[in-house]
C-alpha cells in the first residue's frame, strides 16, 4: 500500500504508491532514450563500418523505432499530470490508516483525455476518489471507471470529489478499514484500478 511505502522509505515504488507518476514518467522518458541512441549507433556503424544504410543493422534500427515510439507517446499522454504535493498525500493516508488506498491513478481514456485521480480510496460503501480536474465531468467518468470494474465482476459505486476539504470529511465519515482482514472484493476493484492505469 501507498501508506508502507511512505513509512519505510524502502519499499518499490508501484502502481497505486505515492511517487509512482513521477517514477513513471523518467523510466518512460530513460528506456526510450536508450532505444533512440542505440538507433542512432546502429545507423552510425552501419554506415562507419559498411558505407551505406542500407545493411541489416539498418532493420534492427528500424524495428527499434517502434518501441520508442510507443514509449514516447505514452510518456506524452502522461506528462501534464503532475502527483499531489506530499502534504495533501501524508492527510490523507493518516485518514485511511492502513486502508486501501491508491495515488497518482490515470486512466487512459479512449475518447478524449485521460482521467487523473490523486487519490483513490477502496472502501467497504464504494471508491472515493480525489482528482484536481475542474472541468472533469464527475458521472460521466465514474460510469466509465464502473464499466471496466463490471467487465470484471467488481462493481461498486465510484464517488469522486474536487474539493480536497470536502473528501478529506467524506472519508473521516468512514469506518476503519484493514487493507489486511477486508473483503477479497476491496482487493480485487484495486486490482482493475490498477491495471488500467497508465
Amino acid at each position: 500500500m501507498a501508506a508502507t511505502a511512505k513509512k519505510t522509505g524502502k519499499a518499490k515504488i508501484t502502481k497505486g504508491h505515492y511517487g509512482y507518476l513521477t517514477k513513471r514518467k523518467r523510466g518512460l522518458l530513460l528506456r526510450a532514450g536508450i532505444l533512440l541512441l542505440g538507433i542512432a549507433g546502429l545507423v552510425i556503424i552501419s554506415l562507419v563500418i559498411f558505407k551505406t544504410a542500407k545493411t541489416w543493422l539498418s532493420i534492427i534500427a528500424a524495428i527499434s523505432a517502434i518501441p520508442a515510439a510507443m514509449l514516447l507517446a505514452t510518456f506524452f499522454s502522461i506528462v501534464k499530470y503532475k502527483e499531489p504535493d506530499r502534504e495533501l498525500y501524508v492527510e490523507v493516508s493518516e485518514i485511511v490508516g492502513n486502508g486501501v488506498l491508491d495515488c497518482d491513478i490515470v486512466i487512459p481514456n479512449k475518447d478524449g483525455l485521460s482521467f487523473q485521480f490523486h487519490f483513490i480510496y477502496v472502501h467497504e460503501t464504494g471508491m472515493y476518489a480525489y482528482t484536481p480536474n475542474e472541468k472533469m465531468d464527475l458521472p460521466k467518468t465514474a460510469e466509465y471507471v464502473r464499466n471496466y470494474l463490471r467487465l470484471n465482476e467488481c462493481d461498486g459505486s465510484f464517488t469522486i470529489y474536487k474539493d480536497f476539504s470536502r473528501y478529506k470529511n467524506a472519508l473521516k465519515c468512514l469506518a476503519p478499514s484493514d487493507r489486511e482482514s477486508c473483503d477479497e472484493l476491496l482487493l480485487r476493484q484495486e486490482g482493475v484500478l490498477r491495471a488500467i492505469t497508465t
